[in-house]
């Protein structure tokens, strides 16, 4: 299947990219999303869609990981500016 701009697809977060991004697959192509921690299961919006992957917004994270904490900002939903603040301090170690 072939999505598009604006189709909404559900993910299982596999891994975190060096930039913050959370990494999931859609039909067998790599998704780059703006949230979520690996184990999740989390709905988005593709906002583009390029021959080898897509990228997208998360909408709703449907299952949360074990090892996500509260972020110590209260903007940390909404100002996009640090990354990781949800996930607990061993694992951001780990993926660093």
């Amino acid at each position: 299947m072939n999505n598009h701009p604006g189709d909404i697809v559900e993910s299982r977060i596999k891994d975190l990219a060096y930039d913050g991004k959370a990494v999931g697959e859609v039909d067998g192509k790599i998704i780059f999303l703006n949230a979520g921690l690996p184990g999740e299961l989390v709905r988005a919006k593709i906002t583009k869609s390029k021959r080898n992957y897509y990228v997208g917004k998360v909408l709703e994270i449907i299952e949360k990981s074990n090892e996500r904490i509260e972020a110590q900002c209260s903007h940390f939903d909404i100002c996009g500016g640090c990354t990781w603040q949800d996930l607990d301090y061993e694992r951001q170690l780990y993926y660093k």
